[in-house]
């Protein structure tokens, strides 16, 4: 199995995970609907990939068709967005700082962390890249403090 349908399995599962809970009290309407507010790197995964093979799938387990609503932005963008009071159903952030904050301003009330995976559907690796034969010896990000180096 190559790593992008592992990571899309991975996301799946854990939409159902968070959804199944806000889709099952509306059971007996023909097309629950769900706000779904994410970071902006990952809108053309979610839009073109993620949401139409859950959609597919919760048809064909359920009958139902299931519709979303999405928008996406900078990741404390969405964060304050849902905090001033945007209707979100599901909420994709890069980092856990969001969440966390969000949680401490009263607006999550289940823990995320139990979901699979503890919630996180992708890493991002962050690279550094150095001239060549790394002249300053970067090696780590506290290397990025040193005088004389610049960040492009």
């Amino acid at each position: 199995m190559t790593f992008s349908k592992i990571a899309v399995a991975a996301c799946l599962l854990f939409l159902i995970a968070v959804t199944w809970p806000i889709l099952m009290p509306q059971a007996g309407k023909s097309s629950p609907t769900l706000v779904l507010y994410g970071f902006s790197i990952l809108e053309e995964a979610v839009s073109s990939g993620i949401l139409p093979t859950f959609q597919k799938r919760w048809k064909e387990r359920t009958g139902q068709e299931v519709r979303f609503y999405t928008s996406f932005a900078g990741s404390g963008t969405v964060m304050n967005q849902i905090r001033f009071g945007a209707p979100a159903d599901i909420a994709l952030f890069s980092h856990t700082l969001d969440a966390y904050r969000l949680k401490e301003a009263g607006l999550i009330q289940h823990d995320w962390t139990t979901a699979p995976h503890q919630g996180i559907i992708n890493r991002t690796p962050i690279i550094l890249i150095v001239r060549k034969g790394n002249p300053k010896g970067l090696s780590r990000f506290q290397d990025l403090r040193q005088p004389g180096v610049g960040i492009v």
